[in-house]
């Protein structure tokens, strides 16, 4: 993606929320490794907040919003490992104790701050650190978009793991194959893409670059060498053996409209909390560590008693009523529901066994939207929305290009001494990852070229 920003002359930043201090003598030299994996991906700005990589005890997002938690490196308040401060203390002059509400503001200011046409953000993985963040994220933006205030970026939430850091080992296959979803025995699509549809991913082109089997010109095979701190088998892992999980010519995403009617309406329930219905939160887990966060999500629940439940909305003004998007857990099924309009349209709509149900609908006038739900098992309703055009992606006001899933020419000789040079590289990396610095490009060729020799040793 940085390529293809650079290239169309678009100023990145990129945010770091955390220092990567789980193990605190790794710290100031993740900094440095940042540093250089800016320089390889040549982006235009790196953003520190400053936060821990874990806690003690109660995780951050689950604590009392302005109840001070410790890092597992023993910190109270925000630092920046490196030779310059972090976002707040630069904005202020002051560190930020580590609170739930210091590390919101945080991510709002920054937003608000870069006020950026197209904002990326981490989604919700396993990791805790990075549900954090996406949860947080989306807390910032529901609130700024409520507030109706003008700032409407492109915005899109992507997983780290899933897919990519988790993905399939299919780089060095011929042709090369686009992101999948790794599905362990008795896994579904449906669980481990949760909150999303698989099917309704935003698949982005990526540089033809990333793509090369000349890994010494390929920048995420160049990034992952700048990763030291993580190619360290001191501690049992190497970045370096995800590469061929993390390079594929497309990158996936799922589009999050700003323009969603249902975020400025007036949500009515027969009963149950309603405010889980339009707070931009596609899932609320009860701790961000629950492994099982499809199924432990918090969100709209009606009441035992509450054998017909209904939703209305209430529009601020009349609108053209196009699409509905409901989002529900995996354990959730919706059946059938009726929707009423108040100009007197209705249709009755038989859901999907899906998380997200969609409801296509002729465009409607209308001030006013109900809909009562006749048949349900599990009902748990995490988000609504409703859009006026169908909610497509604006593919014109972002630099990318659709990836097209077609074929790619690769010479499978080549793919295939690749591939076992890539691996001797690796053992070499495993063998010196206390005394070798792989971080000098000056001689990369010549180092994994070393390696290739090695498979004739």
């Amino acid at each position: 993606m940085f390529d293809i920003l650079r290239e169309n002359g678009v100023y990145t930043t990129v945010v770091i929320c955390t220092n990567g201090d789980f193990l605190n003598e790794k710290t100031t030299k993740r900094y440095y490794e940042a540093k250089r994996t800016q320089k390889i991906f040549k982006y235009d700005e790196l953003v520190f907040l400053g936060y821990g990589d874990g806690y003690v005890g109660t995780h951050i997002y689950d604590a009392v919003s302005n109840v001070v938690v410790e890092s597992r490196a023993g910190y109270k308040e925000t630092y920046c490992a490196g030779d310059e401060n972090e976002f707040c203390f630069i904005r202020t002059g002051r560190h930020n104790p580590y609170t739930r509400e210091s590390f919101k503001n945080d991510i709002r200011d920054v937003i608000l701050t870069k006020q950026a046409d197209l904002v990326v953000c981490v989604d919700l993985d396993k990791h805790p650190d990075h549900r954090c963040i996406s949860l947080l994220f989306d807390e910032c933006m529901g609130e700024i978009l409520k507030s109706n205030s003008s700032y409407r970026p492109v915005i899109l939430k992507g997983f780290a793991y899933n897919g990519v850091w988790l993905g399939p080992y299919d780089f060095f296959d011929t042709p090369i194959k686009p992101t999948r979803i790794l599905l362990k025995k008795g896994e579904t699509i449906r669980e481990k893409c949760f909150p999303h549809d698989w099917n309704q991913r935003i698949q982005i082109k990526n540089g033809e670059k990333t793509q090369t089997l000349k890994l010494w010109n390929n920048p995420i095979f160049k990034a992952l060498c700048a990763q030291k701190t993580q190619n360290d088998y001191k501690y049992g892992y190497c970045a370096l053996n995800h590469f061929p999980r993390l390079a594929n010519p497309d990158s996936c995403y799922w589009y999050r409209s700003p323009f969603n009617l249902a975020l400025s309406a007036q949500m009515e329930v027969s009963s149950g909390d309603a405010h889980y219905l339009n707070d931009f939160m596609l899932a609320v887990p009860e701790k961000t560590i629950a492994d099982d966060l499809c199924n432990c999500s918090k969100g709209w629940c009606p009441a035992l008693h509450d054998k017909q439940p209904t939703i209305a909305l209430q529009f601020p003004k009349p609108v053209s009523l196009s699409r509905i998007v409901i989002y529900q857990n995996c354990n959730s099924t919706l059946g059938s529901l009726t929707i009423r309009l108040n100009n007197g349209f209705e249709t009755e709509f038989q859901c999907p066994q899906n998380n997200v149900v969609i409801i296509q609908l002729p465009p409607v006038p209308a001030e006013r939207l109900t809909m009562q739900i006749a048949s349900f098992s599990n009902l748990t309703i995490n988000e609504i929305e409703c859009y006026e055009s169908g909610n497509v992606f604006p593919w014109d006001d972002v630099p990318f290009t659709k990836y097209e899933n077609h074929a790619t020419t690769r010479n499978k000789l080549f793919a295939f001494l690749t591939e076992y040079s890539f691996k001797a590289f690796v053992r070499m990396v495993k063998r010196n990852s206390q005394t070798t610095d792989f971080t000098d490009f000056t001689e990369e060729k010549h180092v994994f070229l070393l390696a290739f020799r090695s498979l004739f040793r």
